[in-house]
C-alpha cells in the first residue's frame, strides 16, 4: 500500500494528495500540446495512431492530471473551457504552420479526450479521497 498523504512531507493539499504531482504534470502537458501543435510537421514525433486518436489521448491525459490536481469543480470547468478553446485555436494556427493542416474533427477529438480525462480524473480523485489517499498495489 502506498500512502500519498505524506509524499515528501507534504500533507493533503487542496485537490487531493496527488495535487503537488498532478498540477505540474498537467501544465507540462499543456506546454507539450502547444509546442507539438505548432511545430512543423517534419519536427513533430508521430505515433502509429491516427491523428484524431493522438489528439484524444493527449487531451485525455492532460484532463486527467488537471482533475487530480484541482478538486474544485470550478477549476475543472475552467480547465475544460480553456483547453477546449485552446484546441480550436491550435487547429486554426496549424493553417500557417509549415507542413500542417487544421481539422475540425481533430479539435472535436481533443475536446472529447479532454472531457473523458477530466471525468476519469475526477472519479479517480473521488476514489482516492475515500481511501484516504492510499493505493493498494
Amino acid at each position: 500500500m502506498i500512502d500519498f498523504d505524506h509524499v515528501h512531507g507534504v500533507g493533503r493539499a487542496r485537490g487531493g494528495s496527488l495535487a503537488p504531482i498532478a498540477r505540474p504534470l498537467a501544465w507540462a502537458c499543456v506546454v507539450a500540446i502547444a509546442v507539438l501543435s505548432l511545430v512543423p510537421g517534419a519536427l513533430r514525433p508521430h505515433t502509429i495512431l491516427p491523428g484524431w486518436a493522438e489528439h484524444f489521448v493527449a487531451y485525455a491525459g492532460t484532463g486527467f492530471f488537471f482533475a487530480l490536481g484541482y478538486s474544485d469543480w470550478r477549476q475543472r470547468l475552467f480547465a475544460w473551457i480553456g483547453l477546449a478553446i485552446a484546441s480550436g485555436v491550435f487547429e486554426i494556427l496549424q493553417e500557417v504552420a509549415p507542413e500542417r493542416s487544421s481539422s475540425l474533427f481533430d479539435a472535436v477529438a481533443s475536446a472529447c479526450g479532454l472531457t473523458f480525462g477530466l471525468i476519469s480524473g475526477a472519479v479517480a480523485s473521488a476514489v482516492l479521497s475515500r481511501k484516504g489517499g492510499k493505493i493498494d498495489l
